[in-house]
C-alpha cells in the first residue's frame, strides 16, 4: 500500500512534504481530518421540558498533525526545525494541506498555528502541527468543467469523463445530468458568453433557479455568476450585475450525486456558450 503523502503549501507557494520518511514523518494519529465539527442549535422555552431543535451549523475545522523531524546530525535537525518554524508562521497567511492517497488528492485550505511543544532528542524532534480551516470542507485537486455551446457539442471534463450534448443553434435549451462526485454540496461558477437573452439556469433536483430574464448579452460580453460561499457575485464584464437577477433567483448549489441541470438562453449565435465549473467537496480526507 502506498504511503500517504501530506504536503503543506504555504501562502507563498512553497511546498514541504511532511511525510517523506527522510526528514519528516507524519504519524497516522491525526485529529480533525475525518469530519468537520457539527454544532447542533436548539432553544429552550421557559417552564417547558427539554429544548426545541433549530438546526445544524458546520463550524470551522481544527487539524492536529503529530510530526516527527529527524536529521543525521544535531546541526541538521536545528536547520530543519528553523525552516519548519518559518513555514508554519500564521502571519504569512493561509496555505493548504494536500492529503494524497494513491490517485486521490484532497485539499484543505487552512492557516497554520505555528510549532507547539517541541520534544528535542538530539537528532530527532517531535511536535504537533496545528491548523485552522475557516472553510471546513476538503476539495478535489481538479475542478469539473462542462461547456454548452451552440456549435453542437458540449463536453464535461473531469479526469477521463466526457459527456456529449447536442444543442440547437439559436436557442440553447438543454437538460444534462451533472455528477457531483463529492459527498458534500458544492457551489458552481457559471461563465456565459454572449450573445443571448432570457437566460435561466435551473437545478431540477432542488427546484432552484437563477434567472436573468431582463439581461441581454451582446457578442463579446461575458457574464460570470459565482455562487461559492463567501463569494456570491454576479459580474458583467467585471462590473456588478446583481440587479439583473430576478427576485425568485437563488445562487443554488449542486447536491452530492446526480443533478439534472437545465440551461435556457435564446438569441444565441455560434460564439455563445454556457460554462459550468465546480470543485467537488468532501467532509473528510
Amino acid at each position: 500500500m502506498a504511503r500517504e503523502q501530506v504536503i503543506w503549501v504555504d501562502a507563498g507557494g512553497g511546498e514541504l512534504n511532511l511525510n517523506d520518511w527522510v526528514n519528516y514523518i507524519c504519524t497516522r494519529n491525526q485529529k480533525g481530518v475525518w469530519g468537520p465539527p457539527f454544532l447542533l442549535q436548539s432553544s429552550k422555552t421557559p417552564l417547558s421540558e427539554g429544548s426545541q431543535f433549530r438546526g445544524v451549523i458546520v463550524g470551522e475545522r481544527g487539524v492536529d498533525l503529530n510530526q516527527k523531524i529527524r536529521g543525521t546530525t544535531r546541526e541538521e535537525l536545528l536547520t530543519l526545525l528553523r525552516d519548519l518554524s518559518q513555514r508554519m508562521d500564521p502571519l504569512k497567511g493561509e496555505g493548504l494541506l494536500k492529503f494524497i492517497n494513491g490517485a486521490e488528492t484532497r485539499i484543505l485550505y487552512c492557516r497554520p498555528e505555528g510549532i507547539k511543544d517541541v520534544t528535542d532528542k538530539e537528532t530527532i524532534a517531535e511536535t504537533i502541527l496545528s491548523f485552522t480551516a475557516n472553510d471546513p470542507f476538503l476539495y478535489d485537486d481538479e475542478p469539473v468543467t462542462t461547456v454548452f455551446e451552440t456549435s453542437g457539442v458540449a463536453g464535461t471534463f473531469f479526469s477521463t469523463s466526457f459527456f456529449p450534448m447536442h444543442l440547437t443553434r439559436s436557442i440553447v435549451y438543454s437538460t444534462q445530468e451533472i455528477d457531483n462526485p463529492g459527498n458534500a454540496e458544492t457551489y458552481p461558477v457559471w461563465t456565459i458568453a454572449g450573445p443571448g437573452i432570457s437566460i435561466q439556469l435551473t437545478n431540477i433536483r432542488t427546484g432552484k433557479v437563477i434567472s436573468l430574464g431582463n439581461l441581454e448579452l451582446f457578442t463579446g460580453q461575458e457574464l460570470i455568476i459565482d455562487t461559492r460561499i463567501r463569494k456570491k457575485t454576479v459580474q458583467l464584464d467585471g462590473v456588478n450585475a446583481f440587479e439583473y437577477l430576478a427576485d425568485r433567483s437563488s445562487l443554488w448549489q449542486l447536491l452530492p450525486g446526480l443533478n439534472d441541470i437545465q440551461i435556457e438562453m435564446s438569441g444565441a449565435a455560434a460564439e455563445s456558450s454556457v460554462q459550468l465549473q465546480f470543485t467537488p467537496r468532501y467532509d473528510s480526507k
